[in-house]
């Protein structure tokens, strides 16, 4: 099995228990070297890190999401530099969001993905940009805004924090905000049953704050929050 996630260096890292190999001697490796049991770095070297960036304020990776079909396939996401793609393991890198609305998805800080394993749909975010719950249905090219032309987009913010996708329920999804709900009240979260094509809101039952993770328990009708 493969282990794919981005780790507190801001690099994005493969564990990797069935492979063979050495221990690469130089860092990066223009194509990882995979060793029994070790922790190899497989980050995009096209994706800058520069800090300066931005206004100084470019974080380098900010998301990892693994094709819950073919571990082969990883997707990251970026600080205004995009979604990239690997088929190869991370050996090597490509540049996804290359079709319809991919300014939208540069613009910000895409810092949560996740994949529907039922219908192998993507959805991101674009934080401090053109944010908004984002979908893409081909891999990563083109993607679709479902949410900021929502009504409740108008009532609440579209600064998304987490998106989760239902291991059990296709086209079922959660997202919660990184912002206030009406300026200063205390957001909640939203849902979709139908792959982003309506949102139901929830509201706070407690002080939640904003920024909160979110998961699906043992079953579509229980949420960790």
């Amino acid at each position: 099995w493969i282990t794919v996630q981005l780790a507190n260096d801001g690099k994005i890292w493969r564990y990797d228990e069935s492979s063979t190999g050495t221990i690469p001697t130089s860092t990066p490796a223009p194509t990882p070297t995979l060793a029994p049991r070790i922790w190899q770095e497989i980050s995009p070297q096209q994706v800058s890190e520069d800090p300066t960036l931005f206004n100084n304020s470019n974080y380098g990776f900010s998301s990892v999401a693994v094709d819950p079909k073919n571990p082969s396939i990883i997707y990251v996401g970026t600080c205004q530099q995009g979604i990239w793609k690997s088929t190869d393991a991370g050996a090597t890198w490509a540049k996804a969001d290359t079709g319809t609305n991919s300014t939208a998805i540069d613009s910000g800080r895409n810092w949560t993905m996740a994949i529907d394993p039922a219908t192998d749909a993507i959805y991101t975010n674009t934080g401090y940009g053109q944010d908004s719950i984002w979908k893409s249905t081909d891999g990563g090219v083109n993607w679709i805004d479902t949410y900021s032309s929502n009504l409740l987009a108008k009532t609440t913010t579209s600064y998304i924090s987490k998106i989760v996708v239902d291991p059990y329920k296709a086209n079922h999804i959660l997202a919660t905000f990184h912002y206030w709900w009406n300026g200063n009240g205390d957001p909640g979260l939203v849902e979709s049953t139908d792959g982003g094509n309506t949102w139901v809101m929830h509201n706070s039952t407690g002080n939640w704050g904003w920024g909160s993770v979110i998961s699906f328990g043992g079953d579509s009708n229980t949420w960790i929050l």
